[in-house]
């Protein structure tokens, strides 16, 4: 992944990343997936709408959107974290 910048909105530090390859809708589904275990209070959104999941194996069936975005609490860094997948 390439940096492209970092700026900081409305109190969050935004960093926006652009990967070297592109990558299609069921890659973005397993990254969430991956990631799941890393958070508490996850939620998962599909163009900023939030999706109701069962398990962390539904993020493997979800229907593709324009983007995912996945929040909640890092479990690792101990501060709220969001990615937005594109």
């Amino acid at each position: 992944m390439l940096l492209i910048g970092v700026k900081e909105e409305k109190g969050w530090l935004a960093s926006k990343w652009q990967l070297t390859y592109p990558v299609g809708w069921q890659r973005i589904c397993k990254a969430a997936n991956s990631a799941y275990d890393y958070y508490d209070n996850l939620e998962i959104l599909i163009d900023n709408v939030k999706v109701d999941l069962s398990s962390k194996n539904d993020l493997l069936k979800l229907e593709e959107g324009g983007a995912m975005t996945i929040r909640g609490m890092s479990k690792i860094i101990r501060v709220p974290l969001m990615i937005t997948f594109f």
